[in-house]
């Protein structure tokens, strides 16, 4: 997957439900290690980020479930949903993206778009597994949930 804004045509894409379906599709599991062993660079992206800071909680359990997902250990989320949150976290991440955040004032409106519809997209999932996150027995490392 590598560039998540990949364009195919000359168009440029509307982050929808397929746009993101068909992004989440793409992921490898050479973006999910990635996203694990990049955990602390992808939750300083939300950190300060104007709008996009709203949404750290549910990055950090995004990134949970990814890792869980990673290990092992919470396999109950469809592929597509790994895909999707792994999609996601890449695509804030990489400035030059539909709307190129460096334009003061509209560049982060497409990270607001796919991140809105990443997580409504995954509303039943996050919520199983944070509910599932809750029940395990602690453990020294501590995600914040």
């Amino acid at each position: 997957m590598k560039n998540p804004t990949e364009k195919n045509s000359s168009r440029l894409p509307i982050p929808n439900e397929a746009f993101i379906r068909e992004k989440a599709n793409q992921v490898s599991e050479d973006d999910i290690r990635y996203v694990v062993e990049h955990e602390d660079e992808i939750k300083e992206t939300f950190i300060g980020r104007g709008p996009l800071g709203k949404f750290f909680e549910e990055i950090v359990l995004c990134i949970c479930i990814v890792k869980d997902y990673a290990l092992g250990t919470y396999r109950k989320i469809p592929y597509w949903g790994i895909g999707a949150i792994v999609f996601m976290l890449l695509y804030v991440g990489n400035p030059v993206d539909l709307i190129p955040d460096f334009l003061i004032g509209i560049g982060q409106i497409d990270d607001l778009v796919v991140i809105t519809l990443c997580l409504l997209m995954l509303r039943q999932e996050l919520h199983e597994y944070k509910h599932w996150k809750a029940a395990q027995p602690e453990d020294d490392e501590d995600d914040g949930f």
